[in-house]
Parts: C-alpha cells; structure tokens; sequence
C-alpha cells in the first residue's frame, strides 16, 4: 500500500507538473484518477477483504473485467464534460457482431476480453466455495521450545537467506535491530554461544574449547 500510495503521489504530482499550462487538472486530473482506480481495487480485493484467496482473487478479475467495460465510457464523459465530441461515442451496450467481425473488430474482441475475466473471477469463486486452496507458500520457520535464552537471542540476528537473495537481505534484518534496547549484552551472548547459521552453514564457534583428555582405564 505504501508503494502504490507513493507512485500515485508522484504521477499526480508529474502531471500536475506537465499540467501546469492550463491541463491540469482538466482534464489530466480524472484521467488519472480512472487509470488508478485499476491497480487501487486490485489492492483493495486481495488485502482488506475478509474472505479467503480465492474468493478475493474472483472479486479482482471481476473488477478487471468491470474496470475494462466502464472506462472508455467514463473517458468519454470527461472529454464531452470539456467540450470534446467524439465521431463514435462509446456504448455501454456493445455493439457486438459475431457474424461480421471487419464492421465489429473492436466490440467484439472487447466483449471476449471482459467475458475472459469475468469467466475467469467466477471460477475463482467457486473455487473458494467448493473448499479449494491455493498451494502454499513455504512454512514459517519454527524454534525449539528448548533452545535457551543465549540461543534464542543471536538465532534471531540470523533470517534465512535464499541464495541469490543477498540484497533483500539487509532490510530485513533492520527492523530486528532497530527494536534492540541493550546491543552490547546481545553481542556478548552473540560471541559467547557461537550462534547456528540457518541452512546448510557451518556453526561459528568463536570461542576455544578444552580438548579432552586421554581416556584412562580403570586403575
């Protein structure tokens, strides 16, 4: 959300820019606005709406399908609002022949197009209806109830790193140490209990110890 909040900021803020002669915000402005109520209702369906996946991946293919039927008409009232006139206004009633696709070229490949995705959105649904769900993601890595304290403390420091995935690997590990009251206790438990890397890494033993002895027979 903070992403698409921050370029919907710099678009509006770009054209406003652009606009600054005399376009904006007529009719830049609601232009926008429609293009971005798009990718705003995607978000809306897959994050806030409180029913399973599937049933919210149905709802934003169903709201693709609605989006692609109303914006060319709410882009023609805009441009009629301004003064424009279009040649061929659009139609909500899509003016759709099957039999002669040279005169219905573009209707009739938009009706297939918004039928595709609201096909597809009521598959989705059913799908969420008859109990499916979507293969999961891999699961949470989980610690042992008897790891002590001094190992719970630095394993923490340590997220699972993918390979390839060293550069997402730096903001993840911020959030962890910003909530740090007292780092230098955490390092010393660090150095002292030599901390397991997850994966296949080795253990970082940092600190010596003892060889043992001989083993001795019974005297």
């Amino acid at each position: 959300m903070v992403y698409l909040s921050f370029e919907s900021i710099l678009l509006l803020a770009g054209l406003a820019w652009e606009g600054r002669t005399g376009d904006f915000p007529l009719p830049m402005l609601p232009i926008a606005l429609l293009c971005l109520a798009l990718p705003w209702g995607w978000l809306g369906a897959l994050r806030y709406l409180p029913l399973g996946r599937w049933f919210r991946a149905g709802v934003g293919l169903a709201w693709t399908g609605l989006w692609i039927w109303l914006a060319p008409f709410v882009l023609d009232q805009i441009y009629l609002h301004m003064g424009y006139f279009t040649s061929t206004p659009y139609q909500l009633i899509l003016p759709i022949d099957f039999h002669n696709w040279a005169a219905a070229m573009s209707a009739n490949v938009m009706f297939l197009i918004i039928l595709g995705f609201l096909l597809l959105g009521l598959l989705c649904v059913v799908a969420a209806f008859s109990g499916a769900e979507p293969i999961p993601g891999p699961p949470p890595l989980r610690r042992n109830r008897s790891e002590t304290t001094g190992q719970q403390l630095p394993n923490g420091l340590h997220r699972q790193v993918h390979r390839g995935d060293l550069i997402g690997t730096a903001p993840k590990l911020l959030p962890d140490q910003a909530g740090m009251r007292d780092l230098p206790f955490v390092l010393e438990l660090v150095l002292q209990t030599g901390p397991k890397i997850n994966g296949d890494g080795p253990q970082l033993h940092l600190h010596r110890h003892p060889r043992p002895g001989p083993a001795r027979g019974p005297k």
